[in-house]
């Protein structure tokens, strides 16, 4: 069946409506994220509906101690070299090899000896018995030969001994070893060492609070620092350079100084006077301070068990080495730092080995484990926080994993794991989350440290770690029991009910262990939503299966229930383990109150306000509309497959019954009622017998529901099919069409589009040619004298120019390409097919005749009225030989010259040479401009062509001028 838009239908009959009861099935349904659902307390809702997590954190209070790098890379490791209690170290390398000096005062046999760390053999030994209470050796080399500089606290002097000769080759203090402070005495001496280059021997006189220069040569005293500055100084330095200076660990005073030799003023001190008490910058009973490589100073801080460096040029440099050091009596940094190899030698008390021992500082990166934490109950971890110490120039970092588990027995056989639950990832931040289902339902936990650093003199420290986690409560007993709820599934307009509650479905999120999900229970109520609010059926879901289905058709309780709630309430035995709802929903059966409505269509089923009809039999003329009917009624759909409704004729009263049979969802005759034009009827011949412009009516009322009415209306018009014919801007009926011609399509006799005298109605036509060319044009209809649209004359508005097609083709451009000899065809598509053509004259054989002249030019159309719609044209001819215009000039009658035109711009259909005996036209030469761009006025023009003319005989060039008188009209 054709659509056509019909713009107004006549309607006779009111519609009337009324309710309705149609039923159908309704899913309710609530899932993530639970936009209907409440929750009370105890419950929450997200992704799931759950049990409310209790939130704890385990360890936040626990402080770490020592959660370190282990640091020692090496300690005395050779029992069958006894040590009593060593006082002092020093290293002096050899071809690459480091030699450790070790003084040790309580050692039996030899108490300052020279050790291979590497053989783990002792290269050489003092053995002479003077010594009594060694505490400090210094090695130097004089005169091509080694000599050992020892300190003897216990004999209170100092002494240098050949290491080939084992012999004292010279001393300083009293040589009965009694203390004082004269010439050549001492008082319990520290430490004492050899000025490079000179010879001269530093002393710390401990005794005396003194720090003295001694000539080795006459052993006179050349510069002292007394008590005055000093308090038991214990270890020194000789520091040459632009000015030599002192370094003195000054242990009474609980500072380490610089002090000028020249001077004897303090250049620098630290802690400086204001920090002297700081628990962090302060010193207590340093015993050793070393200027080293970078020129900072390293400090032994024994009465804090430390390590530090400062930095003497930079009073907010402060360095701690994070290692806690027992009895700590002597540092020595060795290695190199430009290597990054530089490491600490100490000596410290060993709780191992219960003893003060020698060691070396060099950490390495590696793993730390913690202690094994056990929890009351089974748990969720969710996140590990920790506090760490890592220095600022990011040489040191820290990383972590986690474990956990049911039991110690279990936790042993867990993978180390990271965020993304495997082995290769690490917690590079505190506060990350936890690989969550590694880590369910378990009491136990343990985590590790990876601690990494690329210097040996260093290692993060972890201060501090706690982990998060969240449990479940597993008092079933609790008032008022957790619960959540979706209010009024059902229907509230009195006027509608729900004869049959259906199914109920849920779906869980279960544990896998299948223990774990007999631990939970999720109980279901279906709750009256009405007074007295009774519960009408509860059921508690299989935890075996994650989906549960529980059909609802046959409990009696819900028989007449047009409202309810739905209440759950989880509950658990696992404090780990919560019941999780993903989704739940219900499916009942409505009856509501609806509308019915019918009305006729088309094919498409679509609304329609008219069908055409023609005064043939229905057989002879299968163009015209038949009568379609939709009939939509949802109560009727549940209790009826077909259903008749009578259809009339207004005007010519015929009147057939039309079966509506069921679709899907709506009503509709199988095959449409034919219509026709005719004089008579005959009632029940399944045949609509109308009059022209007669209307059909149909109504239809609910068996079920009297007061429920529904109409329609359609008006019928006669077919008609008329005349179309292609005409020119006259009207005049054109068989044939010349180039730059404009054409008109007109039909007439077309009255069944005349459905609206008031509005314009429009037809669509197609021109085409066998150019390829098409251009799609609207006709619109024309109104009598007195503006009444019911003429059936429909004509376009804007003309159609015809050209040749030497600019290619372009579709609907108003403009229709075409070729000599060809044709030109209209077509509209009604109930049948108009069409009607034009020829285009095939291409003439020019024979130019100059009229004795050689060559001419002329313009077209002349006069050239602007706005005609024709094309202003120009062509040029010559009868003696080929023409190549090189420019065009237009002069006003008076002789002025108003336009030049360049050749180069104009194009010839011939091209840029116009053959002999050829014209060569231009289409829209000028454009009516002059050189000052302005339009011109109408008036008579001369128009001058220059060109160069080339004859055939001698092929040579001639330039001449050509004349024409032309008018243009604006």
């Amino acid at each position: 069946m054709k659509k056509y838009y019909l713009y107004i239908a006549i309607f006779l009959f009111t519609t009337v409506t009324g309710k309705i009861f149609a039923q159908k099935e309704i899913t309710w349904q609530d899932s993530a994220p639970f936009p209907k659902t409440i929750v009370q307390q105890g419950v929450q809702k997200d992704s799931l509906i759950t049990l409310t997590p209790i939130w704890e954190e385990d360890g936040n209070d626990i402080q770490l101690e020592n959660f370190t790098l282990g640091g020692f890379d090496w300690t005395w490791p050779d029992e069958t070299i006894p040590l009593g209690a060593v006082e002092d170290i020093d290293v002096r390398t050899i071809d690459d090899q480091d030699l450790y000096l070790v003084t040790d005062p309580l050692r039996s046999g030899s108490k300052v000896f020279i050790y291979n760390p590497v053989t783990k053999r002792i290269t050489w030994e003092y053995t002479g018995g003077e010594l009594v209470l060694p505490v400090d050796a210094f090695e130097f080399l004089e005169n091509e030969q080694y000599r050992v500089l020892i300190t003897d606290r216990g004999s209170h002097r100092v002494l240098q001994i050949g290491r080939e000769t084992q012999s004292i080759d010279w001393d300083y203090g009293d040589p009965n070893g009694l203390e004082g402070n004269g010439p050549n005495q001492l008082s319990n001496p520290a430490d004492a060492v050899k000025i490079d280059d000179s010879t001269e021997f530093l002393i710390a006189d401990r005794g005396n609070d003194r720090v003295i220069i001694v000539e080795k040569s006459n052993k006179s005293i050349v510069w002292e620092l007394g008590s005055a500055v000093l308090s038991s100084p214990v270890d020194i330095e000789y520091i040459q350079g632009d000015q030599d200076l002192v370094l003195i660990t000054d242990q009474g005073h609980n500072r380490v100084l610089l002090v000028s030799r020249a001077s004897k003023e303090i250049v620098w001190q630290y802690p400086s006077e204001a920090m002297a008490d700081d628990a962090t910058y302060g010193l207590l009973n340093p015993v050793d301070a070393d200027m080293i490589e970078n020129g900072h100073v390293l400090i032994a801080d024994a009465g804090n068990n430390r390590i530090v460096e400062v930095d003497p040029q930079n009073t907010d440099y402060f360095w701690e080495l994070k290692l806690e050091l027992q009895a700590l009596k002597d540092v020595d940094q060795i290695g190199s730092q430009s290597s990054d190899s530089e490491k600490l030698l100490i000596v410290h008390r060993d709780d191992d080995a219960n003893k003060i021992i020698p060691a070396r500082i060099g950490f390495e990166s590696g793993w730390r484990e913690s202690d094994l934490y056990v929890l009351d109950k089974d748990v969720n971890f969710d996140s590990l926080f920790w506090d760490a110490e890592t220095n600022s120039g990011d040489n040191t970092s820290l990383e972590m994993q986690f474990r956990s588990g049911t039991d110690v027995n279990h936790i042993q056989r867990q993978d180390w794991i990271g965020p993304s639950g495997d082995s290769t990832t690490t917690y590079t931040s505190s506060g990350m989350r936890l690989f969550l289902d590694k880590h369910k339902a378990h009491s136990v936990y343990q985590y590790r440290a990876f601690l990494q650093t690329d210097t040996p003199k260093d290692t993060p420290v972890l201060k501090g770690v706690s982990v998060k986690y969240h449990y479940y409560d597993t008092n079933v007993n609790v008032t008022p029991k957790p619960y959540f709820w979706a209010s009024t599934i059902g229907v509230s307009d009195a006027d509608s009910l729900i004869p049959n509650w259906k199914t109920f479905e849920c779906e869980l999120d279960l544990p896998d262990n299948a223990v774990q999900r007999s631990a939970i229970d999720l109980l279901f109520r279906i709750i009256e939503n009405t007074s007295p609010y009774r519960t009408l059926y509860e059921f508690s879901a299989n935890t075996d299966e994650s989906v549960n289905t529980v059909n609802l058709e046959n409990i009696p309780a819900l028989l007449g229930i047009t409202s309810i709630n739905l209440n759950a309430y989880p509950s658990t035995k696992n404090s780990a383990i919560t019941p999780a709802l993903v989704r739940w929903k219900l499916v009942y059966e409505e009856v509501q109150a609806t509308t019915s409505s019918i009305r006729f269509v088309d094919t498409e089923g679509e609304k329609t306000y008219g069908y055409l009809a023609s005064n043939t039999e229905p057989d002879d003329d299968q163009t015209m509309d038949q009568a379609l009917i939709r009939l939509d009624d949802n109560n009727l759909e549940s209790i009826r497959q077909s259903f008749d409704v009578p259809v009339t004729a207004c005007i010519s009263g015929d009147s057939e019954m039309v079966t509506l049979d069921l679709k899907q969802s709506f009503f509709q005759n199988s095959e449409g009622i034919p219509i026709i034009i005719s004089s008579t009827f005959t009632p029940g011949n399944d045949t609509l017998e109308v009059v022209d412009r007669d209307t059909l009516a149909v109504i239809y009322q609910d068996v079920n529901d009297m007061t429920d009415v529904s109409m329609d209306s359609v008006l019928v018009v006669l077919a008609t099919n008329g005349n179309m014919t292609i005409e020119n801007n006259q009207g005049v009926s054109l068989s044939q069409v010349e180039f730059d011609q404009v054409i008109f399509v007109r039909i007439t006799d077309e009255m069944d589009k005349n459905l609206n005298p008031i509005t314009q109605d429009s037809l669509e036509v197609t021109l085409k040619n066998t150019a390829l060319d098409r251009e799609d044009i609207y006709l619109y209809e024309i109104p009598d004298n007195q503006g009444i649209y019911n003429t059936g004359n429909f004509i376009n508005r804007e003309g159609i120019l015809i050209t040749d097609n030497t600019n290619g083709i372009d579709i609907n451009d108003g403009i229709l390409q075409s070729s000599f000899g060809g044709s030109i065809q209209a077509e509209y598509i009604d109930n049948v097919i108009l069409t009607r053509s034009v020829l285009v004259p095939s291409e003439p054989n020019v024979l130019i005749d100059l009229g004795g002249e050689p060559y001419v030019v002329e313009v077209a159309p002349n006069p050239y009225f602007e706005y005609s719609a024709t094309n202003f044209r120009m062509r040029v001819a010559s009868a003696t030989g080929s023409l190549i215009v090189r420019k065009v000039e237009v002069y006003s009658l008076a002789g002025e010259k108003v336009k030049e035109i360049d050749g180069n711009s104009l194009s010839f259909d011939t091209g840029s040479t116009v053959p002999k005996e050829k014209y060569g036209v231009v289409d829209y030469w000028w454009d009516l401009y002059n050189d000052s761009g302005h339009k011109v006025s109408s008036g008579t023009y001369w128009l001058k062509v220059h060109a160069d003319l080339i004859t055939d005989e001698s092929g040579q060039s001639e330039q001449i001028a050509i004349f024409r008188k032309f008018m243009v009209v604006r």
